[in-house]
């Protein structure tokens, strides 16, 4: 009988004791959700990736989700920061990211995973993303009103400027010549005098100007929240064409960072400056409207690469000058 009721009782602890750990011990869980699956062309998705039930007591993150800016015809707009929130001594980890894209089609998004090790065994876990279509549609322009009306060829009659033309070009040689010979000539004839150097405008302290007006201002329409990037995107185009590449004003932000390389060694210089620069592009053409938070944050990212940028052609300028020299 004592027999009996010791082994009674080792199955009942034996059994509450694979309750309490089947309870307390959690799979993570991956979820890949976006808010909709069609969208028009330059039309913004909203992509949450979340993590659930990961013990950082048992379990670490080896490698997030990397997504690439660019990558089959999808275009990354915005990354949010990685959020953490305890539930029950378990971390759910949130993160969201707004891309876009302007090539009509059906577009599966690029293969990303994330890793968790088991600290206890060093068991790598790795969970790869659901299969994920985007459908961009290209748009409807079936309901526009025709505005190219279809008329009838008319009949021009064709008149002769040919006597205007010769009348014109004489007033004007006459023009020329008077102007030779009792204004120009007369410049000419008197004595020169010492004109001092033109000084150079302070392209830095204009292009600080600027962005401590834009720093003031707080659009709050999605029209005035577009003109005031695109402001933006003209003072550091200006200040590049006027310290370290005149052509900025004329290429494409790609092309401005290529022909850039050569001027800028600083690598992470030309990444804040090309993220800056890629951020007004997305306002200007892709429709996208940061909050007043990102507004302020750009121009904060602004004043910071004009100003590295500033010491970075001054060094380089001081470096040519002691080679010369020497």
């Amino acid at each position: 009988m004592t027999k009996l009721k010791h082994t009674l009782y080792t199955y009942v602890f034996g059994l509450l004791a694979c309750i309490f750990c089947c309870t307390t011990a959690h799979a993570q869980r991956l979820s890949v959700t976006t808010d909709r699956d069609k969208i028009l062309l330059g039309e913004q998705v909203m992509l949450e990736l979340r993590l659930e039930d990961v013990n950082p007591r048992t379990s670490d993150i080896k490698e997030w989700f990397v997504i690439p800016d660019t990558a089959n015809h999808i275009e990354v707009l915005q990354r949010q920061a990685i959020d953490t929130v305890d539930i029950g001594g378990s971390n759910t980890y949130v993160q969201r990211i707004v891309f876009t894209s302007f090539d009509s089609g059906r577009w599966q998004l690029p293969p990303f995973s994330v890793t968790v090790i088991d600290k206890a065994t060093g068991k790598a876990n790795v969970f790869n993303r659901p299969d994920l279509y985007i459908d961009v549609l290209p748009v409807d322009v079936s309901q526009l009103k025709d505005y190219h009306e279809m008329k009838d060829i008319a009949v021009v009659q064709v008149k002769s400027y040919t006597w205007i033309i010769i009348g014109a070009v004489a007033i004007g040689l006459l023009i020329i010549w008077l102007l030779w010979k009792f204004v120009i000539k007369k410049m000419l004839a008197k004595p020169k005098k010492a004109v001092p150097a033109a000084v150079k405008g302070d392209a830095l302290q204009t292009a600080l100007q600027q962005l401590a007006q834009l720093k003031t201002e707080r659009p709050d329409t999605p029209a005035a929240v577009k003109a005031w990037f695109i402001r933006l995107d003209d003072t550091c185009r200006n200040y590049t064409a006027q310290t370290a590449l005149p052509r900025a004003l004329q290429l494409t932000t790609d092309e401005l960072m290529v022909a850039l390389q050569a001027k800028l060694a600083n690598t992470q210089l030309r990444t804040d400056f090309y993220q800056l620069l890629r951020l007004c592009d997305a306002v200007k053409f892709a429709k996208y409207v940061p909050d007043y938070a990102q507004q302020q944050q750009a121009v904060d990212t602004a004043v910071d690469c004009i100003r590295q940028t500033d010491q970075t052609l001054k060094s380089q300028q001081t470096t040519t000058a002691t080679a010369h020299v020497n």
